[in-house]
This record gives C-alpha cells, sequence and structure tokens, in this order.
C-alpha cells in the first residue's frame, strides 16, 4: 500500500507537533532517494527524526522511533546542498497540499551578515553552494546585527515513479533535487538547478470540502446516469480528491454493514442513499478540511495472522473484519508506518539492491567459472604430456622393428600413429616437440587454476551473504567489500592519499547470548567473517561454521570456560541460518576452537582451513 494523502495529513500534523520551531542538527542520506531530519525537540529533551523517501514503491513521509543511519560512502551533492542551506536551520512549519500527497517544510537558516545567498533562474545572478566553505553557522556572532535569515523550502513529492524531494530557494526557485528530471523524459516539469517550481498538474477531481449534501447528490446522480453498474467505492475514488482505494474500500465496507449489503459488489444501483454517503466522507476527510480548527485523529493498523503489518490508516479499519482480521489502535499513525515499511523493505524493499549486485557479481562469478574450466582443461592436457613423451621413447625402443612408410605401431600398451613420409627417428623426435611444448603451455596452471577456485569461494561466499542481508547497510557495506575486492567500483577516499590504506569501518557486528550467559558472535561479509574469527575470537573459544558451504563465521566468547551443550546449538543454529543452507532442514555445522582455524595464505578476507574439529546436526533458525 502507499500513504494516501488522508493518512499523510495525519502524519503531517504528528511531525509538525514535534519538530515545528525546531533547529535541523543533522541531516543523514539513508539510500539513494531517502533523507532524514533530525530536529532536537528541546521542550521535550530528545531527537526527532523525520524520514522523506522518493522511493518509486515506498515513497513516503514518516516520524522514526528506530534512529537511522548514515548510508557508506561519499555525500551525494544533493547532500552537500541540504547540509549548506538546511543544516542549523529551524523548521517554521510543516504543511500538507490539499488532498495531494506533497509535504512542504519552510526552513530558516541564519547566515552571516552579508554573506546571504541568493539563488536565482536560469540567466539571472546566483550564488551557488560550495562545499569547501566554512558552515555559516560558525561565523555567526551573538547580536541580532550580525546575522539574517535565508527562507528554503524543502518538497517532497510522493506520486510513485515521479516522487523526488527537492530544495527550493525563496523564490521558488529550484536549488537542487535528489532526482533531476531533464527535457527528454518531461518537458512540463523541469526538474533542475536554477528551474522554477511547477505543481504537478491537479487531478481535476471534485473538492469534497466544497460540496455541501445538495451538491453531492447531485455529482452522484450524475455518476449513477452515465455509469449505473459502476462500484461505489470505484467511482468514489475516480470523482473525489483525496479518496484513495483503500478509503474507497472502507467506506463502502461500513456502509453495507449497516445496510445489509454485499460491500465488494456494491454498485451505484444497489446503493444510492446519497446522504448517509455524505455524512461517512465527511467524517472520514475531517483532517482534510482546513475550516475544521481541531480534528480528532486517530492510527490503526492491521497485521496479518503471522504478525505482519498489512495496512494502517487514521480510521479504525472495518473492512478487514471480513476476513476475520481486527484492527489495532497504536500510538501514532507514524508508528505504524514505520513498522510497516520497515517490514517491506527486510522483505523486498532492498532486493532491487541486491539484484543489481548480484547481477555484477554474477558476471564476474561466471567469467571465472569459465576460466577454471579452461586451466582444468589444460590440465587434463598436461596428463596427455606424458603419454607423448611415452610414445616417443617407445618408437626409440622398437627404432629397429619399424619398416620404412609404416604408419601405426602397437607397443607398451599404446598406439602410435606415425608419419609414413618421414623416418622412424623423426617421428620419435615430433613427439618429444610435442611433449615440450604441452609441458612449456601448462607451466604454472595448477596454481593458476588454485588461484581461480579460490576466488569463486570468496565471490559464492559474498553471494550468500548478499542473499542473507537484511539492511541497507549490510547490503551496501557487501557492495564496498566487493568494490575494494576488484569486483565493482571502489570508494572515492577524500583529501590527500595515505602510505597505509584506511581500513573502511566494519558494520556493528550481531551479538547474542546463549542461556547460560556466553556471547556470541556472528559474521555479516567476508571481511567481517574475518574480522569474528582473528580478533574478535581468540585462541580459546569455539569456532563454528556450517560445513562444506558459504556462510557467516560464529565465535562463542568462552572466557576459559568449557561450553555447555545448549550454548554449543544456538551457536551452530546460527551458523546454519546465515550460510546457504538457511531453507534446509538440516545443515550440518562444524566447530573446533579457534586456535586450530587458520588464514588461507594470499586469498581474500574470510577464507580459512580448520582442524580437530567436530560436527554436530541442527535446524537452521532466526534466533533474536
Amino acid at each position: 500500500m502507499t500513504i494516501d494523502a488522508l493518512a499523510l495529513s495525519t502524519i503531517c500534523a504528528e511531525a509538525s507537533e514535534k519538530a515545528r520551531g525546531y533547529r535541523i542538527q543533522k541531516i543523514i542520506l539513508t539510500g539513494p532517494l531517502s533523507l532524514v531530519l533530525e530536529v532536537y525537540n528541546a521542550a521535550r529533551r530528545q531527537r526527532i527524526q523525520l524520514l522523506l523517501s522518493a522511493d518509486a514503491q515506498n515513497a513516503r513521509c514518516h516520524l522514526l522511533r528506530q534512529k537511522a543511519s548514515q548510508q557508506p560512502g561519499e555525500p551525494s551533492p544533493f547532500l552537500l546542498l541540504l547540509r549548506k542551506y538546511v543544516r542549523s536551520g529551524l523548521i517554521e512549519s510543516i504543511e500538507q497540499t490539499p488532498f495531494e500527497r506533497i509535504i512542504s517544510i519552510s526552513i530558516a537558516k541564519k547566515f552571516p551578515l552579508g554573506k546571504r545567498p541568493y539563488f536565482g533562474a536560469v540567466g539571472g545572478p546566483s550564488k551557488d553552494y560550495d562545499e569547501s566553505e566554512d558552515d555559516p553557522e560558525e561565523e555567526i556572532g551573538d547580536n541580532e546585527g550580525e546575522f539574517e535569515l535565508y527562507p528554503s523550502k524543502l518538497v517532497c513529492e510522493m506520486m510513485g515513479r515521479h516522487s523526488n524531494i527537492m530544495l527550493l530557494s525563496e523564490d521558488n526557485i529550484i536549488m537542487d533535487a535528489i532526482k533531476r528530471v531533464a527535457p527528454s523524459k518531461n518537458r512540463y516539469r523541469l526538474i533542475l538547478p536554477h528551474q522554477p517550481y511547477i505543481s504537478p498538474p491537479p487531478q481535476n477531481k471534485h473538492n469534497f470540502n466544497l460540496e455541501t449534501p445538495l451538491s453531492f447528490a447531485e455529482v452522484m446522480n450524475q455518476l449513477y446516469e452515465k455509469k449505473p453498474q459502476a462500484l461505489l467505492w470505484q467511482a468514489l475514488v475516480e470523482t473525489f480528491a483525496g479518496v484513495s482505494p483503500q478509503l474507497a474500500r472502507e467506506i463502502a465496507y461500513r456502509l453495507a454493514e449497516r445496510k445489509g449489503f454485499d460491500p465488494a459488489g456494491m454498485t451505484l444501483t444497489t446503493f444510492q442513499d446519497w446522504e448517509y454517503l455524505y455524512d461517512e466522507l465527511r467524517t472520514l476527510l475531517s483532517p482534510l478540511n482546513p475550516t475544521l480548527s481541531k480534528v480528532e485523529t486517530s492510527a490503526w493498523l492491521v497485521r496479518e495472522p503471522e504478525g505482519k503489518v498489512m495496512a494502517f490508516a487514521p480510521y479504525e479499519l472495518h473492512q478487514f473484519r471480513s476476513v476475520e482480521l481486527e484492527p489495532e489502535a497504536v500510538e501514532s499513525l507514524s508508528q505504524a508506518a514505520e513498522e510497516f515499511y520497515s517490514q517491506v523493505e527486510a522483505v523486498g524493499g532492498q532486493s532491487q539492491r541486491k539484484q543489481e549486485i548480484a547481477a555484477k557479481v554474477g558476471e564476474y562469478y561466471d567469467k571465472l567459472r569459465r576460466r577454471a574450466a579452461s586451466l582444468e582443461g589444460s590440465l587434463k592436457k598436461a596428463e596427455s604430456a606424458e603419454e607423448l613423451k611415452r610414445k616417443g621413447e617407445a618408437i626409440y625402443a622398437h627404432l629397429y622393428e619399424l619398416t620404412p612408410g609404416q604408419s601405426l605401431l602397437e607397443a607398451e600398451g599404446l598406439k602410435i600413429s606415425l608419419d609414413p613420409d618421414r623416418t622412424p627417428s623423426d617421428n620419435a623426435q615430433a613427439y618429444f616437440r610435442d611433449y615440450d611444448k604441452a609441458r612449456q603451455a601448462q607451466a604454472g596452471v595448477p596454481e593458476l587454476l588454485a588461484a581461480t577456485r579460490l576466488e569463486l569461494e570468496y565471490l559464492d561466499e559474498m553471494l550468500t551473504q548478499l542473499g542473507l542481508a537484511e539492511s541497507y547497510d549490510e547490503i551496501m557495506n557487501l557492495k564496498a567489500e566487493l568494490g575494494e575486492a576488484g569486483y565493482g567500483p571502489k570508494e572515492k577516499e577524500k583529501g590527500h592519499k595515505s602510505p597505509r590504506p584506511k581500513r573502511r569501518k566494519l558494520p556493528q557486528t550481531p551479538s547474542f547470548t546463549s542461556p547460560e550467559g556466553f556471547t556470541i558472535f556472528v559474521g555479516k561479509s567476508a571481511q567481517h567473517n574475518e574480522y569474528v574469527t582473528f580478533e574478535l575470537g581468540d585462541r580459546n573459544d569455539v569456532w563454528l561454521h556450517a560445513r562444506g558451504m558459504p556462510g557467516s563465521h560464529v565465535i562463542i566468547k568462552t572466557q576459559g570456560r568449557d561450553v555447555p551443550e545448549k550454548t554449543l546449538e544456538m551457536a551452530a543454529t546460527l551458523a546454519a541460518y546465515y550460510s546457504k543452507g538457511q531453507t534446509s532442514t538440516k545443515v550440518e555445522v562444524t566447530y573446533a576452537p579457534q586456535r586450530y582455524v587458520r588464514k588461507v595464505k594470499g586469498s581474500h578476507p574470510g577464507l580459512v582451513t580448520y582442524s580437530n574439529d567436530q560436527s554436530l546436526n541442527v535446524k537452521p533458525q532466526k534466533l533474536k
């Protein structure tokens, strides 16, 4: 589902109550198309985070309870722009465009006197941002006369594939956007720096707030005359601004519930109580009515039997009672939206990023497989080279038995082809020459094949970890690690190159505590596996790994104690779950003291050999 205009109005009110009047302390880019404004609310003594996303599938705006983190890599030009003009600014208002899924956040930032920027349209004077400049906030004095305010507006449009986030100047000029739109893509709305901001085209639907019971009845009668068999909920969506499919179905269900109709098949013919319909619409759409000073709002969600949120709204969702699901009241609609979208992104929201990375890595993997097959073929030829030598030696051994023009010699269990135009000695020399060529051609093949197999093992490991990745941060960390290993673009480094490259910061290590109080660490990438095994683990700890397949390295911190059976089983369950055998009914997990685990010399991180190991079979399970 998508956030509709009615839900957005409630979220806008929630955000305005908590963030309006306070300064933006931090701007966090959580993904290519999403960002978070962090505001410190002095009255509540808490940090408030407001998420804005222009993702085509999950465009949204809501407050966060789970703190967001910055995506790895270089800051984008748009983030640099926001840091220059928005960070340290005061949020003056958070408003919704009536009946639209558009949020505008008005911001005023202090600039030193005389340094207030001007961002004009194309052809006019302007002062663009310069990331090399100091943050002007540091130069501001205490006296009111030493600075002046620069107003700007952050606009988030949540419209499917046309979703976008833009920063506008005081003159409504686009300063930049998270997605630029060139003339080749949209001639009506250019979304480029220095272009005037043009609002999205109007919906050309009726504004319910302007309707009276009488005019509403006229509209509905006209609809009935045109399409008497049209479904009621579809007619409402097509006719009135701000009425989403979910809201329209809710209205139809409530009316059907009270009147005894079938909500799924209720048409304009079967239901014509326009006054009753008007009252229901007026009640549910009241948050979108600007003439009402105070509207009581609520927040509801509906869960599937296994606990997954399937819908949320600022009204009680009666429509799901038809499938025996009861709505649940929650503290805020932002809370419901956050829970819903975190599930969506955990299950499928990151799948596109995973697929893009996996497709690129898959190309390298296929190339390496072809190389390995070619090298294996070369090895087989190397084995046949010995036969060439034996044939040459056999010809010399039977030299005086050969007759001129002979084309075949059978000796010493070999069938040896001969060139009848050559002497026996020349035939033998030809075999020796072929033998020397074969030997020279195969020089170093075993080493090359071993190295290629290690590369394949590494990529298999990384593809497995990519499939197991559960968050954006984990996915981007794997992408960065692959780039460092030569399988994709490397992260750019700021400033001068140091003689010793700085190791990239690894993600937080997942840890679990067993019932007996033992700490268990789990690696989430090749580099992370090496860190868990050789830096977090020491010689007396226990190392675990799914046998014969890619997966996470797991370490049980023993502190010199014997490991109880339940702790060992718990760690083995984690090793099985975070492996290629995650969906198997049983996985064999090997374990050994960490001192018997060794890095593979000259290989990528995370590849090891081990000895003195034992194993047990467990069912893969996700543990909290």
